[in-house]
């Protein structure tokens, strides 16, 4: 519960600051790589959290992914759009 909340919290307060530079009146970075900064930052985090927390292994996040294909076909259409 409780680890899940501070990695949650880390994730936003990531996110809105890769926006916030990108939303700049003179910004540095694109907006488009900012999104594809803040979604590689989740999935940084994500993989770190199964891997340290939960003691899983990458393999287990492989075949993860393999045995629920569907639901990935499903949501990377919307992921792609965004």
């Amino acid at each position: 519960g409780f680890k899940i909340l501070v990695l949650l919290a880390f994730q936003n307060c990531s996110k809105n600051l890769i926006m916030r530079a990108a939303m700049k009146d003179k910004p540095d970075i694109l907006y488009s790589a900012a999104v594809i900064g803040s979604e590689t930052c989740k999935l940084t985090l994500s993989l770190v959290y199964i891997l340290c927390v939960e003691r899983n292994s990458l393999a287990s996040v492989i075949r993860f992914l393999r045995a629920d294909w569907r639901s990935m076909v499903l949501l990377s259409v919307p992921a792609g759009v965004y």
